[in-house]
C-alpha cells in the first residue's frame, strides 16, 4: 500500500528494506517457497509457514548462500537451483508434490581452501553445508564451481569426493565421485537425508594414527603396491605400524616416537623422501627402494635398521658397504647386532664371547690402487672404527669368530639414497659397494660405468678352510660378474655349479645389500651410483647375493660354464657365452679379464688378455675358442661341462686336443689330463663339431691345422701333404666378412700382415668340393 492512490493518505512505509529481488518472469508457488526460507534464513526472521529449512538457528551455523529445489503442486516447481553460493544441485529423479531439499553453508565469505580431517586424514574443504529434506525426491546432480577453490594440494592422483554424512565430523561419509571440467566439480546419482552435512575432500596421505591405518588401498587401509604411489605415508606414534606386503607411496614421513616396521621379504617403495624422527625397522630381506633423481632429501633425528650376514671365520673377510649414513657418511663403530653396538679389540682376532661380540680392528682398511700402506701394500688404507666412510665406498672387515655359520649385523642410520660419485683414475683398482638398503642392479650399474669401468665387477671370498692371518698364505679368489654371465671363485670342485652340495655359486645380476666389490678403472672420470641401478631382489631366491648363495641365471643367450679342477680338488670356473652386443674383440661388459693370482688355471685365450668371462657374438657350429691353461703344480687335472643354458640340445661340447687333434665330448664325460708344469696356449680349444675332412688325397685320419707365426706375421698350412686337391683359400673376419682370397695355391704360407690382431677363420675348399674352416688368432 506504499503507493496507493489516496488524496490526504493516513499511512505510509514504516521500517527498513533489507533486499529488493526483482523478476524478469512470475515467480510460482514454489519458488516463493524458496525465496522466503532464504530470506529467513539470512536475516534470522522466522516463518509462520513453509519453514522448511530448519538450519537457520540464531547461532548463524549454516545460514548462509541457501538455495533449494522442490514443488508443491501442478507446474509449480522449480528443480534446478543455485543461489548466491558455489554449489548447485539438479535433475531430482523423482520430485512429488509438496517436496523440497534446502541447502546452506556454514561461512558467509569462505575462501574456500582444504585442512586435515583429524578424523579420517583427508584433506577436507574449510567449508560445509547442510540440507533439510521435505519428501522423497530420490537422487540429483550436485556440482561446485571451483574457480575460486584452492586445490593447490591436491595432485589429481586421487579423485576429488562429494561426501555425505549424518554428523560435521563426516565418519563413515557416503563417498561420490566428482568429476572435473574446467572451473566445474560434478557428480550424479547423489541421495540425501534430512540432516545431512556435505563437503568436498581429496586424499593426499595414508596415515598409522597408532592403532590403524586411514585411506590406503589395502583391506585394513595399508598402503598397496599398486594404487598408492601417489600418497604419502604418516606414520604416528602408538604402536608399532606394520607393512606385511609390498607398499609403493610417494613419501615417507615417521614422527618422534612412532616405528614403522616392514616384513622379511616385503619390498617398500618411496617415489621422493623420508623424513624419519622415529624407527623404520627393515626385517629379514625387507628392502627399502627410492625413486628420485639427485641427491637425497632424507632428513630426520631417527633410525632406518636394515640387516645382513657375514663370515664368522676369524681369518676371512667380509667386504662391506654401508647403506645408512649418519651426517652423511658411515663409521664402522655404528655397526650394531638385535642386542646393541658391536665392540671392537685391538688383537688379531675377534671375542665373540662378549655379548654384544667385539671385532678385531686391526683388519678394517679401505681400497684404492691410486693410494699405498704405509708397509708398502698396493691400494690398501688402514683405518679405525670412527673413520669416515662416504656412502658407496667399500670396506674390509674380518669375521667374529662364532661358532654360527654366519653372523647377523643391524646397520642403523639414515637411508642412503640418491646420486653419489667419485671421480677416478685409469689403471686403478677401486673396493666400493652397494650403498642402498635395496639391491643394485650389476647391469644398470655396469651400463651407467661403462665408459669409466672395465664393464666387470669382481668380488672377493676366502677359502672357508682359511686358519691364518699371514697374508701370503691367503686362499680364495674372485667371483667375477659381468653383462654376459656370472662365475663362482675357487672352490672345492663339489661345492661350485648348481648341485644340491653348491655352497658357493656365481653373483647373480643383483647385488645384495651391503656388498663391497672390486672394479678396475679404464678411464680417467666418475663412477656413479643413482636410483636408477636399485632394484626389489631377495637372497633367498637367488635374486641376489651377498656373496655366499647360489646363483640363477635365467635369460635367453646361449651360455656354459667350464670347470678346471687341479690334483687337490680345487676349482675355477670359466664362462663363455653369446650376445649380440659382443665381438671378437675385447667388449666392455662381456669379456672378463683374470686378475686372480691362483696358481693352476684354465682361461679363454686372445692375443690381448686372458679371461675368464668371453663373450662372441652369433652361435656357430663352426667356432673354435681357444684357451690358455697354467699348471704350475704338476699333476691330474679334471676339465668338466658343469652347466650350459640355451644350449643346442643335439650339439656337442668338444674340448680338441690340437697337437693329437683328438676330441673329447664334455656333455658326455668329464676329461683328466695328466700335466707337465707350464703354459699352454692354443693347444687346447673348444669346438661344437669332430673336424673330419675325408677326401681322396688324403689319408683318413690326417689332421689339417693352421699355425701363426708372429715372427714373419704368417699363417702356415699343417698336416695337408698334396697341395693340387686344394681348390683355394679364403680368410673371413668373425663378422663373416671375407678379408683376403688365395687362388693357384703354390704354398703351404700366408702372408697376414695385413691383419689387424684378432680371431680369423680360414675356409680350406678342396677340388672335391669339401671344405674346412680352421679358426685362427692373429696377435
Amino acid at each position: 500500500g506504499v503507493g496507493k492512490n489516496e488524496s490526504t493518505p493516513d499511512y505510509f512505509f514504516k521500517g527498513d528494506i533489507g533486499e529488493i529481488i526483482m523478476y524478469k518472469k512470475v515467480v510460482n508457488e514454489a519458488q516463493r517457497i524458496i525465496i522466503d526460507n532464504y530470506l529467513s534464513a539470512k536475516y534470522n526472521i522466522p516463518l509462520a509457514d513453509n519453514n522448511f529449512y530448519t538450519h537457520d538457528d540464531g547461532n548463524k551455523i549454516y545460514d548462509h548462500h541457501v538455495a533449494g529445489i522442490g514443488k508443491t503442486t501442478g507446474t509449480n516447481i522449480h528443480s534446478d537451483s543455485q543461489g548466491t553460493g558455489i554449489v548447485r544441485i539438479n535433475n531430482p529423479s523423482s520430485l512429488p508434490d509438496n517436496s523440497f531439499l534446502f541447502w546452506g553453508e556454514d561461512t558467509k565469505n569462505p575462501t574456500y581452501h582444504f585442512t586435515t580431517n583429524n578424523h579420517n586424514y583427508s584433506e577436507q574443504l574449510a567449508s560445509k553445508w547442510r540440507v533439510s529434506k521435505i519428501g522423497d525426491i530420490g537422487h540429483v546432480a550436485v556440482s561446485f564451481d571451483v574457480s575460486n577453490m584452492d586445490l593447490s594440494g591436491w595432485n589429481g592422483c586421487k579423485e576429488l569426493q562429494l561426501v555425505v554424512a549424518n554428523n560435521s565430523n563426516f565418519t563413515s561419509p557416503r563417498v561420490y565421485s566428482l568429476t572435473v571440467a574446467g572451473n566445474n566439480a560434478a557428480a550424479s546419482n547423489v541421495v540425501f537425508n534430512d540432516g545431512d552435512y556435505f563437503t568436498i575432500r581429496y586424499v593426499h596421505q595414508i596415515v598409522w594414527d597408532g592403532n590403524r591405518y586411514f585411506n590406503g588401498s589395502r583391506p585394513d587401509q595399508a598402503p598397496n603396491n599398486d594404487s598408492d604411489k601417489c600418497l604419502k605415508l604418516l606414520v604416528k606414534a602408538g604402536n608399532k605400524a606394520v607393512l606385511i606386503e609390498n607398499a609403493y607411496v610417494r613419501e615417507i614421513e615417521v614422527q618422534a616416537g612412532a616405528v614403522l616396521e616392514v616384513k622379511d621379504g616385503v619390498e617398500l617403495s618411496v617415489q621422493d623422501k623420508i623424513v624419519n624422527n622415529g624407527t623404520i625397522d627393515l626385517l629379514g630381506e625387507a628392502q627399502l627402494i627410492q625413486e628420485h633423481v639427485g641427491i637425497s632429501q632424507n632428513s630426520g633425528l631417527g633410525k632406518l635398521k636394515i640387516r645382513q650376514q657375514g663370515t664368522t671365520n676369524l681369518y676371512n673377510y667380509n667386504y662391506w658397504s654401508a647403506p645408512v649414513n649418519t651426517d652423511g657418511s658411515w663409521q664402522i663403530k655404528f655397526l650394531e647386532q638385535n642386542n646393541g653396538p658391536i665392540g671392537f679389540t685391538p688383537a688379531h682376532n675377534a671375542d665373540p664371547t662378549t655379548n654384544p661380540i667385539k671385532i678385531s680392528s686391526r683388519w678394517l682398511n679401505t681400497y684404492n690402487a691410486s693410494e699405498t700402506l704405509s708397509d708398502g701394500i698396493t691400494g690398501w688404507i688402514r683405518i679405525n672404527s670412527s673413520t669416515l666412510i662416504p656412502p658407496g665406498i667399500g670396506y674390509s672387515m674380518k669375521g667374529s669368530g662364532s661358532s654360527i655359520s654366519e653372523e647377523e649385523y643391524v646397520f642403523s642410520g639414515e637411508a642412503n639414497s640418491g646420486d653419489y660419485s667419485y671421480p677416478v683414475t685409469a689403471g686403478n683398482d677401486f673396493l666400493i659397494g652397494n650403498p642402498y638398503p635395496s639391491a643394485l642392479s650389476a647391469e644398470k650399474f655396469i651400463n651407467e660405468n661403462k665408459n669409466v669401468i672395465d664393464g666387470t665387477l669382481y668380488f672377493y671370498e676366502q677359502f672357508k678352510e682359511n686358519n691364518t692371518h699371514v697374508w701370503r698364505e691367503y686362499q680364495g679368489g674372485y667371483a667375477t660378474l659381468n653383462l654376459l654371465a656370472g662365475v663362482a671363485a675357487s672352490a672345492a670342485d663339489s661345492q661350485l655349479g648348481t648341485g644340491g652340495n653348491q655352497i658357493k655359486g656365481a653373483p647373480t645380476n643383483n647385488i645384495a645389500v651391503g656388498q663391497g666389490f672390486f672394479v678396475n678403472i679404464k678411464t680417467n672420470g666418475t663412477l656413479k651410483f643413482t636410483n636408477k641401478q636399485r632394484v626389489f631382489a631377495k637372497e633367498s631366491n637367488g635374486g641376489s647375493i651377498f656373496y655366499r648363495e647360489n646363483a640363477v641365471n635365467n635369460d635367453s643367450r646361449t651360455k656354459f660354464w667350464l670347470h678346471f679342477t687341479d690334483p687337490t680338488g680345487r676349482a675355477r670356473e670359466i664362462a663363455l657365452g653369446y650376445d649380440d652386443n659382443a665381438s671378437v674383440g675385447f667388449d666392455t661388459g662381456y669379456d672378463a679379464i683374470d686378475y686372480s693370482d691362483y696358481p693352476d688355471k684354465m682361461l679363454w685365450y686372445t692375443p690381448e688378455n686372458l679371461l675368464v668371462i668371453q663373450g662372441l657374438n652369433r652361435f656357430s657350429e663352426e667356432d673354435e675358442i681357444p684357451l690358455s691353461i697354467k699348471v704350475t703344480t704338476p699333476g691330474t687335472y679334471t676339465i668338466r661341462l658343469d652347466r650350459t643354458l640355451n644350449f643346442p640340445e643335439n650339439t656337442a661340447i668338444y674340448l680338441k686336443d690340437n697337437q693329437e687333434n683328438n676330441f673329447y665330448n664334455l656333455k658326455t664325460e668329464d676329461l683328466s689330463i695328466v700335466f707337465e708344469a707350464g703354459t699352454f696356449n692354443n693347444r687346447y680349444s673348444i669346438v661344437y663339431q669332430r673336424e673330419t675332412l675325408s677326401l681322396p688325397t688324403l689319408e683318413g685320419n690326417q689332421s689339417i691345422y693352421v699355425k701363426f707365426d708372429k715372427n714373419d706375421d704368417t699363417v702356415q698350412l699343417l698336416g695337408l701333404d698334396n697341395l693340387n686337391s686344394v681348390q683355394g683359400v679364403y680368410i673371413y673376419a668373425m663378422d663373416g666378412k671375407q678379408v683376403k682370397s688365395f687362388k693357384n695355391i703354390d704354398s703351404k704360407v700366408f702372408n697376414v700382415s695385413y691383419l689387424n690382431d684378432g680371431v680369423y677363420i680360414l675356409k680350406l675348399e678342396m677340388v672335391s668340393g669339401a671344405t674346412k674352416n680352421i679358426r685362427f688368432v692373429k696377435y
